[in-house]
């Protein structure tokens, strides 16, 4: 009977000490990559993160579950053995995340196909850049966050496509892109007014920020120095920034025009 005793506290002695949490060195064997390794205790929701050599300390059970993630490699569970426990010992060796792309392309040079479809865009806007060409039946939005509505608008500028009452939308945005380059230049701003009337008179007609941006036509000039004055965002000369182009220059339409009426 006292054998069965102490049998009994022996077991529950052993059940509690299982239960409780202590310190756990571990380490991870890759050769490279092994700093900044994160690792979690699911159980318990303690963290930890490895050093430059791949070590860690985290507190644990025994079968608590542990979650080791990184970048570049494959995130591993593992459960606290009670001999990893007696020990306060882990040891992981982890996989290695396979890059499954098949081919990557670096170089500045472009293939032949590459400049075949270049060409057909620099001949297009050559074609198809004059303002009497088209007709502009879109309307800019008031909020920040958009410029053009509509399945039209989404089309002519994602699809290239040439709508029946719309306009080749990627055909307007690079003349107005083109002006700001030439805008941007310290220089211009000192150019003789003949000059922004001959540019005026190729790219924009006065009817065109009229119709298209509310600016009175006998406006026109002044408020081309004004939108350079006012300041373009580089990175909003960017192709994929293009609609954020188009939203400023309504914008600052608006502000030039409210000012005019104080």
């Amino acid at each position: 009977m006292n054998n069965l005793k102490i049998l009994f506290v022996l077991l529950v002695a052993s059940t509690a000490s299982f239960a409780q949490e202590k310190e756990l060195k571990g380490s991870i064997t890759n050769a490279t990559d092994v700093a900044g390794i994160h690792i979690r205790n699911q159980s318990s929701r303690h963290n930890s993160v490895t050093h430059n050599d791949g070590t860690f300390k985290i507190k644990a059970k025994v079968n608590d579950t542990l979650l080791v993630s990184s970048i570049v490699y494959v995130p591993q569970q593992i459960i606290v053995s009670e001999k990893a426990y007696n020990e306060a010992t882990l040891v992981i060796t982890l996989t290695e995340v396979i890059n499954e792309l098949d081919e990557v392309k670096v170089g500045d040079q472009l293939s032949k196909e590459e400049r075949q479809q270049m060409n057909k865009v620099e001949e297009g806007l050559k074609n198809d850049m004059s303002w009497e060409k088209m007709e502009f039946e879109y309307e800019f939005t008031q909020d920040k966050f958009s410029s053009i509505m509509g399945n039209k608008a989404h089309d002519a500028f994602f699809n290239g496509q040439q709508q029946n009452d719309g306009v080749k939308l990627q055909m307007i945005i690079p003349a107005v892109v083109n002006f700001l380059k030439r805008k941007k230049t310290e220089e211009l701003p000192k150019l003789p007014k003949d000059i922004v009337r001959y540019f005026l008179k190729d790219k924009f007609t006065k009817n065109d920020l009229q119709s298209y941006f509310n600016i009175p036509i006998d406006s026109a000039e002044d408020f081309l120095y004004f939108l350079v004055e006012e300041g373009v965002p580089d990175d909003f000369l960017d192709e994929e920034n293009e609609m954020n182009l188009t939203q400023l220059i309504s914008e600052k339409a608006k502000l030039y025009n409210a000012s005019a009426k104080e």
